[in-house]
């Protein structure tokens, strides 16, 4: 434990407050791990995210489990951001709503446990500005470089034009 006890001093100190996981990294115990470290920090001072694959789930009942599932692990009472996870083609988006992920972050976030429902997404900047006029994220985590920049640019502006983080 005292390890856990210095990375959070560590971090806080060095002024990092966001703390990205999700259940499939590190074979599984990701959110066991970042969730002893959070859970001994104030919870007023850091954001923390996790996400799931739409086409990890077959029904809204399954998917709003998950989602408990994480706050258990994770130490706390809500979720800052939660990711529709991996969107690397539109029928991906389409899959959140067909298998009952969608609603169930609606039912999570009406019931307080989740403050945001975001996607990460892999696709191209016009595929993305789809997802953000489509007026359900409220953020959009996407990969950005002096590389591909141009390819994504779109999606960049869709999120500044709809106000989207």
């Amino acid at each position: 434990m005292k390890s856990f006890d210095y990375l959070k001093k560590y971090a806080l100190d060095k002024g990092i407050n966001y703390f990205d996981t999700a259940p499939g990294y590190c074979g599984d115990q990701s959110e066991d791990i970042v969730g002893i470290a959070l859970k001994q920090m104030k919870r007023d001072s850091f954001y923390v995210s996790t996400k799931k694959m739409p086409g990890h789930g077959k029904s809204k009942q399954e998917h709003f489990d998950f989602v408990k599932r994480s706050l258990e692990r994770l130490n706390v009472d809500y979720i800052d951001f939660f990711h529709i996870w991996c969107l690397r083609e539109p029928s991906h988006y389409d899959e959140a709503f067909s298998s009952g992920q969608y609603d169930a972050l609606l039912m999570a976030k009406e019931q307080g446990l989740i403050k945001n429902i975001v996607c990460s997404s892999h696709q191209s900047g016009s595929q993305i500005k789809d997802i953000v006029e489509d007026g359900k994220v409220e953020g959009v985590l996407m990969g950005i470089n002096i590389l591909n920049f141009p390819y994504r640019w779109d999606g960049v502006e869709a999120c500044v034009n709809n106000n989207v983080g």
